[in-house]
């Protein structure tokens, strides 16, 4: 599949999405407004909703800067380098390592910022979801460069980071000590998502006892805290018995 056959796929997939989520959205608008958990008055809702809306526009705005300085900077060392030393290669790569980063928070914090301001119900629907899918839309492209990048310092990668087998296009081309590199920071966050799976179900039991907010939240950490769990321990019996 070649690069503009993967990058419509993506668009259509990510339009569809959209579409679900609008009508889901409307649909579930539809109900009382007694789901709306807040005490505030509806022009102290717009204020904190639009204030939201400006830190996800000027959050990602600032982040797509830090994300561009990096993939320039690194490029120019790339067209620079001259094949022989590792120095400005490590560099280069730790640049764009950096702006891969940024990316990816943020993804998640306008992932955040979204249901935070779709709670208010202040803010235009339509408004807020066509920004939303521009910025990610532009930080997919700029994360599409940077994986464009990688390849060029590295011509063994394969993989496209808008198609759907891009995770394990990449971990195949990688050699044995990018892999061992990749178990260790695997495994470290597994232990990570642990310790902080059993943070949120202690605050989701006390939010419970003290705000009375039900019992989804216990539940949504208890579906991701068995879902790591199961996930690591199963596939270790696997690797480790086969499939007996």
């Amino acid at each position: 599949m070649n690069k503009k056959h993967t990058v419509i796929k993506f668009l259509g997939i990510l339009a569809l999405a959209g579409i679900l989520g609008y009508f889901t959205g409307k649909f579930l608008g539809s109900f009382s407004d007694s789901f709306v958990m807040t005490n505030l008055t509806l022009q102290q809702s717009k204020w904190i909703s639009q204030a939201l809306f400006l830190v996800l526009l000027v959050g990602n705005a600032l982040g797509f800067l830090y994300m561009v300085w990096g993939i320039r900077k690194a490029e120019n060392t790339i067209r620079q380098w001259d094949g022989t030393q590792e120095e400005p290669v490590d560099q280069a790569d730790l640049q764009l390592s950096r702006a891969l980063v940024m990316g990816n928070i943020l993804m998640i914090l306008s992932m955040f910022l979204l249901s935070c301001i779709f709670s208010f119900r202040t803010m235009p629907i339509h408004l807020t979801s066509v920004c939303f899918m521009t910025v990610l839309l532009i930080n997919m492209f700029l994360q599409r460069r940077i994986v464009e990048d990688v390849k060029k310092i590295n011509p063994e990668k394969q993989g496209d980071i808008m198609d759907m087998k891009f995770q394990k296009d990449w971990v195949n081309s990688m050699d044995e000590g990018e892999k061992q590199i990749m178990y260790q920071a695997a495994y470290k966050a597994y232990g990570r998502i642990n310790h902080l799976c059993i943070a949120c179900w202690l605050l989701c039991l006390l939010a419970d006892l003290f705000f009375y907010t039900g019992i989804l939240p216990v539940l949504i950490v208890t579906v991701i805290w068995l879902t790591t769990i199961l996930t690591y321990q199963l596939e270790a019996i696997r690797l480790e018995h086969g499939n007996r």
